[in-house]
């Protein structure tokens, strides 16, 4: 599943458009993160239509919104 070597497997990209050098507004860092922890990527796989990032990519792109 975390693999993602099945040949129809396809990435989902959020964009986020701020200024440069600005952070995030707090409910958007809030929701990013949320999204990026262990809960969250449970509630990806509970909903079914997305799969849920591998646990170091979570970690990594977490790690961004320091």
């Amino acid at each position: 599943m975390y693999r993602r070597t099945y040949p129809l497997s396809n990435a989902v990209y959020i964009y986020v458009n701020r200024p440069p050098r600005r952070p995030l507004p707090a409910r958007l860092r809030e929701f990013l993160a949320y999204i990026l922890s262990r809960q969250g990527q449970q509630d990806v796989v509970a909903d079914g239509m997305y799969l849920p990032l591998n646990p170091d990519a979570a970690r990594e792109q977490a790690e961004k919104l320091k």
